[in-house]
């Protein structure tokens, strides 16, 4: 019995050996159709992703070509010249016509109407957009600028009382006040809110003065205003404007009889208005609002022929009259015309 029954257990051993086997099989091969499946779904998808960002570019394209042909011609007529000085010529004589351009431009593109496609690169039209965007804001701040200019001098040019403290000058050949005396708002606060806050209307008034006649006050105001506003846009004018500051505060040293003219004297005026322009406009205004000048003609009454002040002694009280400059209008002269 137990030799004739090995050869039907080891048939029953092998038979169910084939059967595991064959479900293993059976197994893997539907691992791999599911994988299979897989691979085809995720390239599928890939494929879907592949068209759309075909089609959101072709969009993106035409997007920007309508805008670009949406485009002011007044800010496209032309590419920019070699030269710094004849763009902003061409600028400011196209200004009127490129802020009437684009109430066209903004009116096309709100209601849809702009034609199509343009070569036009799109960077060229945001740099232009931003020189159009400084001109207007520059506009508007030169705009503030002569109504503030109409208060000061109908309100804040009355003459100055006394100093409480009276500067001790440090150098014959030099400013009698220091670039930071006038931050102690001595005798009252007008000299140093005004260099401040309003920088072109306090040096205006200033070179503007009976002292220093460097300008006319209207003409330095919108001459300051206007090279500050070009002073973001291009260096030339940025240049012209030190040039001009430096060269009115030559005149002041000319006036009281202080080194001009020399290297010296140039390089350290530059190097103040560029480090610290309201302490310079500070120091020019107590300068010409403070201190009696000398001239040839007798309206200062100095001592001598080199003395610049009405007494020869160091911060006296002559030097400094009661009530500011002497006969001082209540309202600015320029602005009284």
């Amino acid at each position: 019995m137990q030799t004739a029954g090995l050869p039907l257990v080891t048939q029953r051993a092998n038979v169910e050996e084939e059967g595991a086997e064959a479900r293993r099989v059976e197994a893997l091969v539907a691992y791999q159709k599911e994988a299979v499946q897989q691979q085809q779904q995720a390239l599928e998808g890939l494929v879907a992703e592949q068209t759309e960002l075909k089609s959101q570019e072709a969009e993106l394209d035409k997007e920007m070509r309508r805008l670009a042909q949406a485009a002011p011609a007044g800010l496209v007529k032309q590419e920019p010249s070699s030269s710094s000085s004849s763009s902003s010529l061409d600028a400011g004589s196209s200004f009127p016509r490129a802020v009437a351009n684009v109430g066209l431009w903004i009116e096309r593109v709100l209601l849809r109407e702009d034609p199509l496609p343009t070569d036009l690169p799109v960077i060229e039209i945001t740099q232009r957009g931003i020189w159009l965007e400084t001109l207007v804001v520059g506009a508007m701040y030169v705009l503030f600028m002569m109504f503030a200019a109409y208060m000061y001098g109908t309100c804040f040019t009355y003459s100055y009382p006394e100093l409480r403290l009276h500067p001790v000058r440090s150098s014959r050949d030099d400013f009698t006040f220091g670039l930071l005396d006038g931050c102690r708002c001595d005798p009252d606060w007008r000299i140093c809110c005004c260099s401040w806050f309003c920088a072109p209307i306090r040096w205006a008034d200033t070179a503007g003065s009976s002292k220093v006649r460097f300008l006319h006050f209207w003409q330095a105001l919108i001459l300051f205003t206007v090279l500050q506003v070009l002073a973001g846009l291009t260096a030339i004018a940025g240049l012209l404007l030190l040039s001009m500051a430096v060269v009115s505060r030559q005149r002041i040293r000319a006036v009281y009889g202080l080194p001009t003219g020399d290297c010296d004297s140039c390089v350290k005026d530059c190097f103040i208005w560029m480090c610290c322009t309201p302490c310079a406009i500070m120091q020019e205004a107590s300068q010409i609002e403070f201190i009696e000048i000398y001239d040839e003609f007798g309206q200062g009454g100095a001592s001598g022929p080199n003395t610049p002040f009405k007494t020869t002694d160091r911060g006296g009280p002559d030097a400094f009259p009661p009530g500011g400059i002497e006969g001082r209008p209540i309202q600015h002269p320029e602005m009284s015309r």
